[in-house]
């Protein structure tokens, strides 16, 4: 083992700004849901839109392909576009916020929520909003080269703010490293149709691919 690399739950242990184990026990729990169950989930989702769009598939591994060290494939611009259009079109983490309103609020449409309603913020239609993305159901990552400032702000992948998910510098580390790997060195077809489903994220459901080593 080599003494000089710690794992995140070393860090969270010896880290001195915790109160109380309570507290790091909250922080562990959150690391593994995100690092576990949602990155896990977007994974999927990936390799299923690449397996189902083989022309971005192909688009994709010749840019991987560029950067000969293998080990550097993970910080590939159009590997990032693609994690980012998955996670558009599929965000595992659905429902970003709830929130009881402290104050009667009233809508643009004319729509009215009174004082203790509570509130949920769901990404998805956001990420479908035809206002905002061009063909919004199609899945083009080539549209994060240049988004505009409104895709941007649509964009809630992680949620947004102070209270963005503390675990997305991982999420992303794991879903660039594993991406990077087996996009670069297999192809990937649909063998099954699934479904999706949501409790607690948004997972595909009896979905089978293939994967064949290049």
């Amino acid at each position: 083992k080599n003494s000089q690399i710690k794992t995140i739950l070393e860090y969270l242990l010896e880290d001195p700004e915790y109160v109380s184990d309570d507290e790091r026990v909250r922080d562990m729990a959150v690391y593994l849901a995100g690092g576990y169950e949602s990155t896990g989930a977007q994974i999927s989702w990936t390799l299923y839109e690449l397996a189902r769009n083989p022309s971005v598939q192909d688009w994709l591994r010749t840019e991987l392909l560029k950067v000969k060290d293998p080990r550097e494939r993970k910080y590939c611009p159009s590997l990032k576009n693609t994690i980012r259009e998955s996670m558009r079109l599929h965000i595992t983490a659905a429902v970003t916020a709830l929130r009881v309103l402290k104050d009667d609020f009233h809508l643009k449409n004319g729509g009215y929520l009174p004082a203790k309603s509570i509130a949920v913020i769901s990404s998805y239609p956001m990420h479908r909003d035809p206002s905002v993305f061009d063909n919004p159901e199609s899945f083009l990552p080539q549209r994060w080269e240049s988004p505009t400032t409104e895709m941007q702000k649509a964009f809630l992948g992680f949620g947004s703010g102070r209270r963005n998910c503390q675990g997305q510098a991982l999420a992303n580390a794991e879903m660039s490293v594993v991406l990077a790997k087996l996009c670069s060195e297999y192809k990937w077809t649909v063998e099954k149709e699934g479904f999706s489903e949501y409790y607690v994220t948004l997972k595909t459901v009896d979905t089978l691919l293939r994967a064949t080593k290049l």
